[in-house]
């Protein structure tokens, strides 16, 4: 084996033994090559917790089982067993009022020592192990520490077994009561809330929560079969010791106090009716309270049989009051499921925006796009483009990443995976002109918003387009009533003075520099006014006839080069007599600033 492959195994090695979650060591375990195998302690060196299973966030190692505390006057021997799945410090009675003496794991002396949050504790291996030790003291102690997590206490006092031993939320183990207490007869007495939050799904999750008010001393109460019929229980949490069977019994050991039991689990078939169960009136309350929480995306329900109720008059936890709806209902009762529909009736469209900007070759024989698409994908993963054009390359804008132009089997039309909601990529790629009419879209979606800027090479114009709402700067947008009236005067007032063929001459000058920049326009007007002044004017009044030249040709200079801030234009005589007057043998015209 070469020196290559053995490093790509061991990388292999760290990252199934770095990475994996916990609750992976419950599956088959990976294949280690031998020459690795003498390497996984080292890689698991700084995980020392990972065999624990995780519990709220946290991982937990220790599970103390049970406890054994026999108290005399002058000490108090204990005997805990406790199972690791690592490595851990595990807390010891007494805490750090009564330091615990003599500590043995399995017979064998253990050193102890100080937690800040624990007091006295020991680090133990992996495995079952018993803790034993003593605490001593010149007077018996009204209580003493042990870890909350203890599932089971029991307590020989002065010889005498306590039969029901107090252990407290704080984690006090009380060894001397005070003497009202102790002559005073002590009643038990458990009253048990239960609540249910049912989330619509495949599975249904069912969270059951448990609300126990408990007085008296700490004892273990076998509540019976709690969950709804054919649901499994899945996880379980409670800061009291419970023990909850694959079938829904729950056995919990209890302290006085309030506490709150939830079991979550799931109902994997097909669920039409749920019903109440029916439990033990010794300590349960009579009423049940239900949030239920539906699911649209998986089907409607009309919910029947029990009754509904305000969740402000109840006494629902305050993040259950949110419910789509709460019920109410006593052992028996029944809540239907009248399903009315299954499945989503149609999924929210794609909201997508495109803006397209086009350019004409210089020949006119095809289109080069740049298609800009944002927006929200909510139906698919994939756009395709047309069958009309060639895309050549898609990008997204933020960052320019290339995306793959795919073609999915059977379809003629290529298209790009995006695994994102929100979108926003360029496209580009090409039209050939195989006919006059482009896609508006080009693209097999529909959109919510269409832009499109096209641009035109030297000496090209668009006469029109059609399938838009607003399409500017083409020839026939151009035209407007107002122009379309001035044409027909102009025409028939040139025909008229000049002979009837210059109307079709006047049509055709006018309809073929229309529209175009810094074509001429008004300049008919001038023309038409000092072409009639001409015909009207006698022939010795030659300085009219030249004035009006010379406003003919400012006016038509001026409207040719809009940009020029004043046209003078002077008319003279071509030989003005010697000596004489000129008045009447030039004319001068300015028109402008």
């Amino acid at each position: 084996m070469t020196r290559s492959t053995l490093f790509v195994q061991f990388a292999a090695l760290c990252a199934v033994c770095l990475l994996a979650p916990p609750q992976a060591s419950a599956q088959q375990p990976p294949v280690i090559p031998e020459q690795l195998k003498p390497w996984v302690p080292w890689v698991q060196h700084q995980l020392p917790q990972r065999p624990c299973p995780v519990r709220q966030g946290v991982f937990v190692c220790d599970w103390p089982s049970s406890l054994e505390v026999v108290a005399s006057k002058t000490q108090g021997a204990f005997s805990m067993s406790v199972w690791l799945d690592a490595p851990a410090m595990v807390a010891l009675p007494g805490g750090s009022t009564h330091w615990p003496q003599g500590v043995s794991v399995d017979g064998k002396p253990a050193l102890v020592s100080k937690l800040e949050e624990a007091g006295a504790a020991v680090k133990i291996d992996a495995g079952q192990h018993v803790l034993e030790g003593v605490l001593r003291w010149k007077t018996p102690p009204q209580f003493i520490s042990v870890p909350t997590d203890i599932a089971l206490v029991s307590l020989r006092l002065n010889g005498e077994a306590v039969e029901q031993p107090r252990l407290d939320a704080q984690g006090r183990l009380w060894i001397q009561e005070d003497t009202s207490t102790a002559n005073s007869a002590q009643t038990d007495t458990l009253r048990v809330s239960v609540y249910r939050r049912l989330a619509d799904g495949i599975p249904m999750n069912v969270d059951t929560m448990l609300e126990l008010n408990v007085s008296g001393r700490a004892r273990e109460v076998e509540l019976g079969d709690v969950l709804l019929k054919d649901s499994r229980p899945v996880q379980v949490s409670s800061v009291l010791p419970v023990q909850v069977t694959a079938k829904g019994a729950v056995k919990v050991y209890v302290r006085p106090g309030t506490h709150r039991i939830t079991i979550s689990s799931v109902i994997a078939q097909q669920v039409n009716a749920l019903s109440v169960p029916k439990l033990n009136d010794a300590f349960f309350d009579k009423q049940e309270y239900w949030a239920w929480y539906a699911n649209d995306k998986v089907r409607a329900v009309n919910l029947t049989g029990l009754p509904s109720i305000d969740p402000s008059r109840t006494t629902l936890p305050s993040d259950w009051r949110n419910a789509t709806s709460t019920r109410t209902g006593s052992q028996g009762d029944t809540l239907k499921l009248e399903v009315t529909r299954r499945g989503i009736e149609g999924s929210s469209p794609n909201l997508l925006h495109l803006n397209r900007e086009l350019w004409l070759d210089l020949d006119g024989e095809g289109y080069t796009f740049k298609d800009t698409i944002s927006g929200t994908l909510q139906d698919g993963w994939r756009l395709n483009f047309g069958q009309e054009g060639t895309l050549g390359r898609v990008h997204k804008v933020k960052g320019s990443e290339d995306l793959l132009i795919t073609q999915l089997p059977g379809s003629p039309t290529p298209g790009v995976e995006i695994r994102e909601r929100a979108v926003r990529i360029e496209a580009e790629g090409r039209y050939e002109q195989d006919s006059d009419a482009l896609p508006a879209v080009g693209w097999e979606h529909n959109v919510q918003r269409l832009g499109w800027t096209l641009k035109l090479p030297p000496g090209w114009s668009v006469l029109g387009a059609s399938g838009v709402d607003v399409m500017p700067n083409t020839w026939i947008d151009s035209w407007s009533l107002f122009e379309f009236f001035i044409l027909l005067i102009l025409s028939f007032a040139m025909g008229r003075m000049f002979g009837w063929p210059w109307v079709i001459v006047t049509l055709l000058a006018m309809i073929a520099s229309h529209g175009h920049t810094n074509a001429p326009r008004y300049i008919w007007f001038s023309l038409l006014a000092a072409s009639a002044l001409l015909r009207v004017l006698p022939a010795h009044r030659v300085w009219l006839r030249r004035g009006a030249v010379a406003y003919l040709i400012a006016t038509g200079a001026h409207e040719l080069y809009p940009d020029a801030l004043w046209a003078e234009v002077t008319v003279r005589k071509p030989n003005p007599p010697v000596g004489g007057t000129t008045d009447r043998a030039e004319a001068t015209f300015r028109t402008g600033a």
